[in-house]
């Protein structure tokens, strides 16, 4: 045995070409039950005095002796989303945002200090799905999970760039509360029907104006665990087709005195 794990460091599953595009994500299961339901490793074999005589030995994956590890490795230059990711627009008309290691969304909102003083009942960012880009082998993103991303002044004391989960979200079994939501919804534009995430952040958007900050950085992430398994493309804030662009709405309450 000492022999075989000198010698044997392993094995390497990867796709034959990965520059195909517009193929699905290949996955299998380690230790699915039974013999055929987890990888393993059939071992052909015959003794020196019966070299006719084959043999066999089964070796499946087992989690309390087998280790493993996921090496992604990331080239956008063969990709229709090439585009998009070395994009220098400030405002790109379109989005694709895919479950991680896959590309997230950074969502710049400015203009914070200019809201009216009051209490912030309702800030929901929508984000409307592209119909035309939908396809049965890749399903949309379930939900998106709202970071905020310090710039250095906001939030006080944290390191710029510094990734933290918005104060909406909540901590617990059910982070997303009832009223977070970042699941899509089917809203009424102009008389079409859009499909859309949602995603209310309030609170957030309250403490970025007490705090006096001009511009939330926000970061949007998909929530599977099927690594890199969904993906969606969405509406930016300057897409020609106004039903589908990216908007932030908010209401508010004054006090009148």
């Amino acid at each position: 045995q000492t022999i075989v794990r000198d010698q044997f460091k392993g094995v390497c599953v990867k796709v034959s070409d990965s520059r195909n595009l517009a193929k699905s994500l290949p996955y299998f299961k380690l230790d699915g039950s039974g013999d055929y339901g987890g990888a393993g490793i059939l071992v052909y074999y015959h003794k020196d005095s019966t070299p006719n005589d084959v043999r066999t030995e089964r070796y499946f994956f087992s989690g309390d002796n087998c280790g493993f590890f996921n090496n992604v490795n990331r080239d956008w230059s063969h990709s229709p989303v090439s585009k998009l990711i070395n994009s220098t627009a400030a405002n790109d008309s379109v989005i694709a945002i895919q479950n991680l290691p896959g590309p997230c969304l950074d969502v710049m909102v400015t203009g914070i200090k200019s809201l009216p003083s009051g209490v912030i009942n309702k800030a929901e960012l929508q984000l409307a799905l592209l119909p035309w880009y939908e396809d049965s082998r890749f399903a949309a993103v379930n939900r998106l999970f709202p970071f905020t991303v310090a710039n250095g002044s906001y939030p006080a004391g944290v390191t710029a760039g510094t990734k933290s989960a918005a104060i909406d979200v909540f901590s617990g079994s059910n982070p997303f509360g009832n009223m977070i939501n970042s699941e899509v919804q089917t809203l009424n534009r102009n008389g079409t029907n859009v499909k859309a995430y949602t995603i209310n952040i309030p609170r957030e958007v309250m403490a970025s104006w007490k705090a006096g900050n001009d511009t939330l950085h926000l970061r949007l992430e998909g929530t599977q665990l099927l690594v890199g398994a969904y993906r969606s493309v969405l509406g930016g804030g300057n897409h020609t087709n106004v039903n589908y662009r990216a908007k932030l709405f908010v209401v508010y309450s004054s006090l009148i005195k």
